[in-house]
């Protein structure tokens, strides 16, 4: 799994700093977390933050036994009723060489600010930011917000550039028609802000996809599930 999840991600290739954005429901812990699983599989050290500040659905933290049991620490601080508390421990372990660190944040502004406080530290070479955007999702789906976000984060956060990986997900009935025009909506928002560089595809939609876009692809296999859908797993 490590291998061929790895094939389809040049932008971790001599990358040890990496940081997923994404509005709610874009898929970026699903991102995150298989990056994650994948470089320990591969016998890397991994260490992941989870930063999000709001209140999702899906969360890092949450994943914290499947994560430690493959050998990754995880750095995570729980929030009181609805104050956002940031994790402390970052700007070390973005210093050490010998570790990939994986940071998990949300979208948006707070994505701008998150992303312009470490700034120093994503400027550089050895270090991605990579926005997902799921243009099927109520916040995903907005041209305005997707573009004032690039806009933020390229001014305020003084980026070269920002990965952005297109993840049209609607659901285990979505088709391959779906998946296509996803892929074409997510282009058509980014255009004259930032490229696709790369796209993310249900295990169901794999061979489909592949006769459908020139973009590398990046195989997901969901593990991060709705309560009614790990019950339905049992």
């Amino acid at each position: 799994m490590a291998a061929d999840f790895l094939s389809g991600t040049d932008w971790v290739k001599g990358r040890h700093k990496l940081m997923f954005i994404g509005e709610t429901g874009s898929g970026k812990s699903e991102l995150a977390l298989q990056t994650a699983l994948s470089l320990a599989a591969a016998g890397q050290a991994v260490q992941v933050f989870d930063m999000d500040q709001s209140k999702p659905l899906f969360r890092m933290r949450d994943q914290r036994r499947r994560l430690e049991d493959a050998g990754i620490a995880v750095h995570a601080q729980e929030q009181y009723l609805d104050a956002p508390v940031l994790v402390g421990g970052v700007e070390p372990a973005l210093k050490d060489p010998d570790a990939y660190t994986i940071l998990d944040v949300g979208g948006g502004e707070q994505a701008a600010r998150m992303v312009g406080g470490f700034s120093a530290y994503y400027a550089d070479r050895d270090a991605a930011v990579i926005y997902v955007i799921n243009p099927y999702r109520a916040f995903g789906g907005s041209a305005f917000l997707i573009q004032d976000t690039l806009t933020r984060l390229l001014r305020s956060a003084r980026l070269r550039c920002i990965h952005v990986a297109a993840n049209p997900y609607l659901g285990a009935d979505m088709t391959a028609e779906e998946y296509a025009d996803g892929l074409e909506k997510t282009r058509e928002m980014t255009d004259g802000y930032a490229s696709v560089e790369f796209a993310c595809v249900p295990d169901f939609l794999w061979e489909e996809a592949e006769s459908r876009t020139a973009l590398p692809l990046v195989r997901i296999h969901r593990s991060i599930l709705y309560p009614w859908e790990e019950e339905r797993e049992r």
